[in-house]
């Protein structure tokens, strides 16, 4: 077995322990394990019960109402966390057809930075569209290359990446809701405590077990993948990939040595056009899955009024690699005009991963 199917296996089990084991050993028995003849079976807690105005009798009738307010959400949750998580491992993110060549008009073509000549692999034998980068774990080139992730046995790329979105967002609602009802278990023990009523319903040493494993596991996974959710928001805001990203670290210590002039990211539509590219077009539906539209060949360009921008062309004809427009262009930026620099400094953004 790969070490990938190793690590897929450890978060199947991860999620899956986390599931089972805050509903069966903490959950169920919190909200459905108290019959009411045993909250009213003492004396002070009958008198407790008129004191206050019938607030153990109001407490159970709303019991059932309360479990499917808690519970609902969070076993939804985790279905639509598996569901995406089944897609994004099953779903091929996309590869290059193997005929494909670079339009003789010169659109979606990105550039090697030693030839200037359209960027071929040599493994696959075929040529690269925009975006398109070879993965040496799936041996394969994938379309639009987020990166090679081991959780899901899989290349996050172009057909897959709003799947993927989709499960560590699910991931971060399910392990929310998670914490949030470990918490109130734990502070409704408290008070129960405190004030000496339902005693029956108080967690056994086995519950408070699970409650210490599920708090240590289920806010561990919370922090990691939130922190994963939120930058992978902040690439879909600017429509980068992650190894775009990490391109563009480059550039931008080298924008700030002085040693290169400002550059952009020409496939930035906007933050809404950003996000309806990956998710979908209604937003009401960006959280359900659904399949990415396009080829995953070209992609739609900024519309800027410099020299790289050719006003004359439609719409359709915008909708290709920026790298396009000039053999001495990075795939996400804009063209060196050579006045900028060394050619070494020039030629390093100029760099494809």
């Amino acid at each position: 077995m790969s070490n990938d199917r190793w690590i897929a296996c450890f978060a199947c089990f991860l999620f899956s322990f986390i599931a089972v084991t805050s509903q069966v050993f903490i959950f169920w028995p919190w909200l459905f394990g108290t019959e009411f003849s045993a909250l009213m079976d003492t004396e002070d807690e009958q008198r407790y019960d008129n004191e206050s105005g019938g607030y153990l009798s109001m407490m159970w009738s709303n019991l059932n109402v309360r479990a499917l307010l808690y519970l609902v959400p969070f076993n939804f949750s985790l279905g639509m966390l598996c569901w995406n998580y089944y897609l994004t491992m099953m779903t091929d993110p996309g590869s290059p057809p193997l005929d494909w060549t670079p339009p003789i008009d010169g659109s979606s073509i990105e550039y090697k930075k030693t030839t200037h000549t359209p960027r071929y692999c040599r493994t696959c034998d075929t040529y690269k569209p925009p975006r398109t980068h070879h993965c040496r774990t799936c041996k394969k080139c994938v379309l639009k290359m987020d990166h090679h992730c081991p959780w899901v046995q899989n290349c996050v790329g172009f057909k897959n990446y709003g799947h993927f979105v989709r499960f560590i967002t699910w991931t971060t609602i399910s392990t929310f809701i998670c914490a949030c009802l470990l918490i109130l278990r734990c502070w409704e023990a408290y008070e129960n405590e405190q004030l000496g009523i339902n005693r029956h319903n108080q967690p056994t040493q086995e519950q408070i077990m699970f409650i210490g494993i599920n708090m240590i596991m289920d806010g561990s996974v919370l922090f990691g993948i939130s922190i994963l959710t939120t930058y992978h928001y902040w690439c879909i805001s600017s429509n980068t990939t992650t190894i775009e990203s990490w391109e563009k670290d480059r550039v931008l210590t080298m924008i700030r040595r002085g040693k290169i002039r400002d550059v952009k990211c020409p496939y930035h539509q906007g933050v809404l056009a950003n996000f309806q590219e990956v998710l979908g077009q209604n937003p009401l539906l960006w959280l359900w899955p659904q399949p990415m539209v396009g080829n995953g060949l070209v992609f739609k360009v900024k519309k800027e009024k410099d020299e790289d921008y050719d006003s004359s062309l439609s719409d359709d004809d915008q909708s290709l690699s920026a790298s396009s427009r000039s053999p001495h262009s990075k795939m996400w930026f804009r063209p060196f005009d050579g006045t900028n620099g060394p050619s070494s400094h020039r030629d390093a953004a100029m760099e494809l991963v």
